[in-house]
């Protein structure tokens, strides 16, 4: 049996789950019944990660500019509109600077679906690794079921060498 129902912004499902199995002439034996509940929130989940950070070069020089691009996924159930976006070099709560301007994703970003932002960024002068955020909704004007997720780093500028012995001859 299956009775289901949509309610504000909420699936309620119940449904009975049968143990079935089969006797050795192959006549299904049914057993146990149970009745299974769910009661499930619809709504959005913007989301980014690490992985969804892109530099348009790999190993940008001091001083280079580059494009960086984050994908911003909609994970949710339901429709966001008008989603920004805002990237920093550096963490945004202890001063990281904001890398161009803050993006929107303007219009309707469907649920399951995703889209990508790009902002110019002239890589600083420094031989220290950098660290890119990328936070979607940052004023939080969208409403997120998981908020954990709106906000993603990468490591740009790490060395890929290290030399851990000199011996002089």
């Amino acid at each position: 049996d299956l009775y289901g129902a949509t309610v504000r912004s909420r699936a309620k499902l119940a449904y009975n789950s049968v143990a079935v199995t089969y006797n050795t002439n192959n006549v299904p034996q049914f057993g146990q019944v149970n009745l299974m509940f769910l009661d499930y929130s619809i709504g959005n989940d913007l989301a980014v990660s690490s992985g969804d950070i892109g530099l348009s070069t790999n190993n940008p020089a001091p001083g280079q500019s580059v494009d960086l691009t984050a994908l911003v996924r909609n994970t949710g159930e339901l429709a966001a509109t008008n989603v920004q976006v805002v990237i920093y070099d550096g963490n945004p709560a202890s001063g990281g600077s904001l890398i161009g301007s803050t993006q929107t994703v303007a219009g309707v970003l469907s649920a399951g679906s995703n889209a990508t932002v790009q902002v110019t960024w002239v890589v600083p002068q420094t031989t220290t690794n950098r660290t890119i955020y990328v936070v979607v909704d940052p004023a939080q004007a969208q409403s997120d079921r998981n908020r954990a997720d709106n906000t993603a780093t990468r490591s740009v500028l790490a060395p890929d060498l290290q030399i851990s012995d000199v011996t002089v001859l």
